[in-house]
């Protein structure tokens, strides 16, 4: 068999599942690159809190180093301005002395506001609560949330249009098929718009 005949042989694909074919590899192809996408953006997203988080550990011990090597918590008079000096200095939001047996010294926001991340560690005599400002962070988590959501969602809407319509542009080309069988015989080797095509001109030629 010549590799002409084989390639007759084959069945072809019909118009609705050439359609189909089409649309489906089309709607899943965006939809690969959709969740490619937001993959990526989760990734970015994960390294930049690693990073923030990597700088605030930075930044809880440095303080931690400093109260210890300088016994800044022994002076309870120039305690608080000195904890302010530190607050400057490394672009802490808040820092919250704890020691044991007087009231706990807090230096601009507090562990319990909102929008905001701390870091606890121990120091000679008490323990130290650093607060940070993590409302860029959350903005940002939330606004890729927001758009994973929405993404999400046009992925599935699209599937369903695409399943819902399909049958819509499909179904004229078969009833036309169905209509030109009861004319006349089809070849194997004609496709559905050969088939059509054929049928539609020996129509004229027949009607002349």
């Amino acid at each position: 068999m010549s590799w002409t005949a084989a390639v007759r042989g084959r069945t072809k694909l019909s118009f609705s599942r050439d359609v189909r074919l089409f649309f489906g590899a089309l709607v899943g192809f965006l939809t690969f690159l959709i969740v490619l996408l937001l993959l990526l953006l989760q990734s970015f997203l994960d390294h930049g809190r690693e990073a923030t988080q990597r700088s605030w550990e930075n930044i809880a011990t440095l303080t931690v180093d400093v109260i210890n090597e300088t016994n800044l918590v022994a002076d309870s008079a120039s305690l608080g301005a000195r904890l302010t000096i530190l607050q400057v200095r490394y672009g802490i939001a808040g820092i919250t002395i704890e020691i044991s047996g007087s009231a706990p010294t807090i230096i601009g926001i507090s562990a319990d506001a909102e929008g905001v991340e701390s870091i606890e560690r121990n120091f000679h005599g008490g323990k130290v609560t650093l607060v940070f400002d993590a409302s860029r962070l959350h903005s940002i988590e939330r606004t890729f949330l927001a758009t994973a959501i929405i993404c999400l969602l046009a992925c599935v809407l699209s599937v369903l249009l695409v399943g819902l319509y399909l049958p819509k542009i499909t179904r004229p080309v078969e009833e036309m098929l169905s209509a030109a069988s009861q004319l006349e015989g089809r070849s194997p080797e004609h496709d559905d718009q050969e088939y059509l095509t054929e049928t539609f001109r020996n129509s004229i030629a027949t009607l002349k």
